[in-house]
């Protein structure tokens, strides 16, 4: 992830959707509730809801949201940037 311009999008208070890289290595520092519709609880067989952190030195300080799932054999990964 461009560390620099999250940095950035936060420091604007705007909110962006961005995909994460599957390798990205994240803390986490809060888990949240997820609750899904009866139609794709029995599809998504992974979802994952967190604030999390980042060691690396580009990020120092910043806490975003990633939001995970899983649908069949896809992991799908997406950070949800904004001012926590």
């Amino acid at each position: 992830m461009a560390f620099n311009l999250l940095r950035g999008i936060i420091l604007a208070h705007v909110f962006v959707v961005m995909r994460a890289y599957n390798n990205i290595v994240v803390e986490t520092v809060k888990n949240l509730p997820t609750t899904l519709p009866d139609s794709v609880a029995g599809h998504w067989t992974y979802v994952c809801d967190r604030i999390v952190q980042t060691s690396h030195p580009d990020a120092t300080g910043i806490l975003f949201r990633l939001l995970e799932c899983t649908v069949g054999t896809t992991t799908i990964a997406l950070s949800r940037i904004e001012q926590i």
